[in-house]
């Protein structure tokens, strides 16, 4: 029986049957092979060279900032307050230091100079420095460095670096302000003008061949340095200002003072001085009296120096006349309360009959508050709000909000609104009591009377670089005849026999002005032997060109504006008017 054997065909004739599945499945892998390679072709290409070109840049690229060199600060006269000098800034860098890290750390203190404590925090910063950078000193002036470079300490390198200046010491040192060690404005008008002060760094790109030493330099950016700011401050004037603060203090054994001198026409603060003093390279280690400005951030309670306001608005408002009388008695009951509404004059004195020129002379209070009555009676009869009158008045003459003078931190003064007022008020806010004002808002006060009613902005700016001098703003607050009137009753203040200011006069000038003493206040409360003593005036008499005041603050010994600022006003005044040749008017 014959065997049957299988056929086996390799034709085409014969169907392959290939399941649809199968085909999808390998289409996808071809894709996704092909999607990688072309991925990976990118990559290379592109994001992968663009990283290998930066990493090869930065192997021969360095970048480098190109400090800007910060702008001087300058009195009117082109005197330096503020400059910068070349110094070097001293780094570690840890991997390079060695193991004797405290050794070089004396060595470094010892060639610097410092100071026990500085030399241990030396020590333990460079010992336990970790990373790539580390501070060893910085701002060491130039002579004072080269014997640290010369010394090639290992892993210490340098740089350099500027570090900021003030050629004439403490004096305007609250006004200068301080920078931090960056070079960055923290007080005052380094703070207030920063942003000229500072200018705009640079950028520039060295590269380096393959072994790293620089061929080539690439600026990117130029720097450009900060500008100049020119003050309207004499420093001069503010020297002696000070100077004489100090031996105020001294003989009448006082915790401060304060003294201003202005330009009435221009607002033009040639000094504003403060005792005790601050050399802004100190200024860390000073007290916050010294470094405050006290001109434009504390306040006081003004006194009788207030009284220009209450007559000045008399005046203007025809309620009275320089030669109206009034029966003045030596006491004034001015409300219903038998306790708070009693008024004396503070000098004893019988009744009889008053001027207004003789209230404001003599600085009667009772004078003055009747005067204050005057003006709400008045407003009152044609029913209109009498005590708004009075408080209008006040804000008028810049009372109650900062006089806009371009320093940081200016105070508005205190002031009880009109709502708030009791019938206490009448009898203490006329004559300069319950309200609290800065030395700046004074003097701005008696600045209009002086500019025949006008008031400029107060100001320290003259001008910032190569730009035009700046404009200020200026408003009428009383009439020019008003104005006038007031400076020719204040002129008595000083020249009268019964006046409070005698020790204010000038020989060869005519002075004119107003004493000040207040009672200190704390939460409310009058410290009994506290006072505050002022004199402001301006000079000469009837063609004012400055403007003083002087505020001194607890004196021990005497408490009257008219025995204690009077004379400091008289010696700063004669000095500013001698120095800027400024003729007398021979009265």
């Amino acid at each position: 029986m014959a065997t049957k054997r299988r056929s086996t065909s390799t034709g085409s004739d014969m169907p392959i049957t290939i399941q649809p599945r199968r085909v999808l499945l390998l289409m996808v892998v071809l894709l996704a092979l092909l999607g990688a390679v072309g991925a990976r072709t990118i990559y290379l290409q592109s994001v992968k060279n663009r990283m290998l070109t930066k990493y090869a840049q930065g192997q021969q690229q360095n970048t480098q900032t190109l400090p800007a060199v910060r702008g001087d600060i300058l009195d009117r006269t082109g005197q330096e307050l503020a400059v910068g000098e070349e110094a070097v800034t001293f780094y570690g860098t840890p991997k390079l230091l060695g193991k004797n890290r405290a050794g070089t750390a004396l060595q470094v203190s010892k060639i610097l100079g410092l100071s026990r404590h500085e030399e241990d925090l030396l020590v333990d910063r460079l010992t336990n420095a970790e990373g790539g950078f580390v501070y060893v000193a910085r701002q060491i002036p130039r002579d004072k460095a080269k014997e640290l470079q010369d010394a090639k300490l290992p892993g210490i390198g340098w740089y350099d670096e500027e570090r900021r200046m003030y050629p004439v010491g403490a004096t305007a040192g609250q006004l200068i302000g301080t920078v931090d060690i960056d070079n960055k404005g923290l007080t005052g008008l380094e703070l207030l003008y920063d942003r000229s002060l500072t200018g705009t760094p640079g950028k520039q790109v060295a590269v380096n061949d393959p072994a790293g030493v620089p061929i080539d330099v690439l600026q990117l950016r130029r720097e450009r340095d900060g500008r100049d700011v020119q003050l309207t401050l004499d420093v001069k004037i503010q020297r002696e200002a000070e100077r004489v603060l100090q031996r105020t203090v001294r003989q009448f054994q006082a915790r401060s003072a304060t003294a201003i001198v202005m330009d009435p026409r221009t607002g033009e603060i040639l000094a504003m001085a403060g005792v005790p003093r601050v050399n802004p390279a100190k200024w860390s280690s000073a007290g916050s009296l010294a470094t405050r400005n006290t001109a434009i951030t504390d306040t006081y309670e003004p006194g009788s120096t207030f009284k220009v306001v209450t007559v000045s608005a008399a005046l203007e408002e025809g309620v009275t006349t320089p030669e109206t009388e009034y029966w003045l008695k030596n006491e004034l009951r001015f409300c219903k309360d038998d306790k708070t509404c009693l008024l004396h004059d503070s000098h004893d004195r019988p009744a009889g009959w008053f001027t207004t020129r003789d209230i404001l002379v003599e600085s009667s209070n009772i004078g003055t508050v009747t005067l204050a009555q005057r003006i709400r009676d008045a407003h009152l009869r044609r029913g209109e709000g009498g005590n708004a009158a009075i408080d209008s008045w006040i804000r008028r003459f810049g009372f109650g909000a900062p006089s806009g003078i371009d320093f940081p931190g200016e105070s508005y003064g205190i002031m009880t609104p009109v709502k708030d007022w009791s019938d206490v008020s009448i009898g203490n806010i006329p004559i300069g009591q319950g309200i609290a004002v800065t030395p700046m808002q004074l003097i701005d006060a008696y600045a209009a009377i002086a500019n025949d009613g006008v008031m400029v902005q107060p100001h320290l700016l003259k001008r910032i670089g190569d730009e035009p001098p700046a404009k200020y703003t200026s408003r009428r607050v009383i009439s020019s005849k008003t104005a006038a009137t007031m400076r020719s009753m204040f002129e008595a203040v000083v020249t009268d026999d019964h006046g409070t200011g005698k020790q204010a006069g000038i020989k060869g000038y005519s002075v004119a002005g107003k004493t000040g003493t207040a009672n200190v206040a704390e939460r409310g409360i009058y410290l009994k032997g506290q006072y505050i003593a002022s004199f402001v005036g301006f000079v000469p008499a009837r063609n004012p060109r400055l403007v003083t005041l002087v505020v001194v603050n607890r004196p021990q010994k005497g408490a009257y504006g008219g025995t204690v600022a009077a004379p400091a006003f008289e010696q700063i005044t004669k000095f500013a008017l001698e120095y800027l040749a400024i003729a007398p008017d021979g009265r």
